[in-house]
């Protein structure tokens, strides 16, 4: 495992806005934090929760690093976007799976990757992509990198009326300048030739395939992103809902949406969360009418619990079969995560 370094080049604005991004997780990783700090974990509200934290880090209690090594850690289970790729053509095994040639190769084309490979480094919110941690073994390689994003988002609560001089209505819209630490993670696992990008969410209206260029234009000196094939999830999300209509699904339809062989787009939706979107007489005279074959497009499904997977509860991802993206909803761990990448691949 790697050790990260602290990094003390933290301007006061980071600072407050790192401050920010720890409240904005979810109330059980505040209080995994607040108590691996041995702060009080009943605070009422967020705002009592980043007075006691800046207090906390005024007063040495715990430093800056120890908030970006947890927001390292809890960020890549939490709402994101996913790439999956087939790794590229031919063996790996006298190159990347061998330690010698990855030091040699990013001492070469990447000294600032390969610094990295005797232990990451904490950053805050930079303004250009930056990696901060490279893993390697023989069966695996993580990469992390970090980059600084922000927009303003409308908010309606607070919109605001006043008057001109004149009496004459105006009308305020409010918009909230939102900055957070993006986390991208890169894996590829060396053993299946297999990889996925993954970025933590965004805000709506982001174009994550500008993300994933971004990315691949950092890594073009030392790894050619252009030689992975990016995965195409139409068949998975046909494949999920014959299973789900056979009633051997691991998931639940919410909505869908195939394309015809005619070019035209049939969607079904459920006006309730518990509802399957498919399996009742209706939805199946429509499937059943449509002349030759369809391709799944997109499928928001909920994956389910049961015997022999990590899920303790339902778990909403929706496929973004135009653009092969994949978006976990909600936070989840590791074991979750993965398990669902891997429903995704096989039934590509």
């Amino acid at each position: 495992m790697i050790q990260a370094t602290p990094s003390t080049k933290l301007k006061k604005r980071e600072k407050e806005l790192l401050v920010l991004e720890l409240v904005a997780l979810t109330t059980a990783q505040r209080v995994d934090f607040m108590a691996a700090q041995g702060l009080p974990i009943s605070l009422s509200n967020k705002g009592e929760v980043r007075d006691r934290i800046e207090t906390s880090l005024d007063d040495g209690d715990f430093d800056y690093t120890d908030l970006i090594g947890y927001l390292d850690e809890v960020v890549p289970s939490g709402k994101q976007h996913v790439y999956l790729f087939n790794g590229p053509s031919g063996s790996t095994k006298n190159t990347w799976q061998k330690q010698p040639w990855v030091k040699r190769h990013l001492k070469k084309h990447a000294p600032d990757v390969f610094a990295l490979l005797s232990g990451g480094k904490h950053v805050g919110l930079p303004e250009e992509l930056t990696p901060t941690s490279i893993e390697w073994t023989a069966d695996r390689i993580t990469l992390q990198l970090v980059r600084r994003r922000e927009w303003f988002e409308r908010d309606k609560q607070y919109d605001d009326q006043k008057e001109t001089p004149a009496g004459e209505p105006v009308e305020l819209r409010a918009f909230v300048h939102r900055v957070i630490r993006n986390l991208i993670v890169f894996e590829w696992d060396l053993k299946t030739n297999t990889a996925a990008l993954r970025i933590s969410q965004l805000a709506g209206g982001v174009r994550y395939e500008n993300v994933k260029q971004e990315v691949a234009a950092l890594l073009a000196p030392w790894l050619n992103l252009g030689t992975f094939a990016l995965l195409d999830l139409h068949p998975a999300i046909l494949n999920l809902m014959k299973l789900e209509r056979s009633g051997k699904g691991i998931t639940r339809s919410h909505d869908f949406e195939v394309l015809t062989s005619t070019g035209r787009a049939v969607s079904v939706r459920s006006n309730a969360n518990d509802a399957p979107a498919v399996g009742d007489k209706a939805t199946k005279a429509v499937f059943d009418s449509i002349p030759g074959t369809v391709t799944g497009n997109t499928g928001n499904f909920y994956w389910l619990p049961e015997r022999g997977n990590p899920l303790s509860e339902e778990l909403r991802v929706v496929l973004v079969g135009d653009k092969d993206r994949i978006n976990f909803t909600a936070p989840s761990n590791e074991k979750i995560i993965q398990r669902v990448l891997s429903d995704i691949r096989k039934h590509c």
